[in-house]
């Protein structure tokens, strides 16, 4: 599968606002996979992950829609990998 998606800067980035603007580019990137292959959880658990890193890092998550959001994405794993769904049930409490 082709994914056009911006090199990662070899440079971790210095200061938060680069941070944020890294995130937030790898989770557009993520989020276009993830609209590709609906049906696979690796990019739901990584959209998960980028938007935990993000919420540590900036306000995004103090609002009810990210946590929303992030909420949704757990119900689908849930759906998609019942296998693990405690897990992603125990994700979802510590929001």
């Amino acid at each position: 599968m082709y994914c056009s998606s911006p090199p990662t800067p070899d440079v971790p980035p210095t200061n938060l606002g680069e941070k944020i603007d890294l995130l937030h580019a790898e989770i557009g990137v993520i989020q276009e996979l993830s609209d590709l292959e609906p049906e696979e959880k690796w990019p739901l658990l990584s959209l998960v992950h980028y938007k935990n890193m993000l919420a540590e890092v900036s306000e995004d998550m103090d609002d009810e829609g990210g946590k929303e959001e992030v909420r949704e994405l757990l119900r689908r794993l849930k759906e998609i990998d019942p296998l693990r769904r405690r897990r992603y049930e125990n994700w979802e409490q510590e929001l």
